[in-house]
């Protein structure tokens, strides 16, 4: 059994997809639908246009970006696609990300 394996079944696919195309993903979440991976300012571009390839019409990446408190940078990137039910996470829904946030 592989590392990959160990992974929750539905979320699979886009690990692999990230990795064999050079993002270093760190953390993953089947049940919400999550990605946690290591960036550069230049992937997210990158990183959009290879889900868009790749039939993802919907997805949220989210970049973190800051300094821990013994002064070191750190940046990470979440991507969140939907889930077998074609809606994305709760935990993802920020202004912009779900049509019934631009209704007022």
């Amino acid at each position: 059994m592989s590392w990959y394996d160990k992974l929750e079944e539905p979320i699979r696919p886009l690990v692999k997809l990230l990795r064999d195309n050079g993002i270093n993903t760190t953390c993953s979440c089947g049940h919400e639908m999550y990605i946690e991976a290591e960036y550069y300012f230049s992937d997210l571009r990158e990183i959009e246009d290879l889900l868009r390839r790749n039939g993802f019409k919907q997805f949220h990446i989210e970049a973190v970006l800051g300094v821990n408190q013994l002064g070191d940078r750190y940046c990470g990137v979440k991507i969140w696609v939907p889930k077998p039910d074609g809606r994305l996470s709760e935990f993802s829904l920020h202004v912009g990300s779900d049509p019934r946030s631009l209704r007022r």
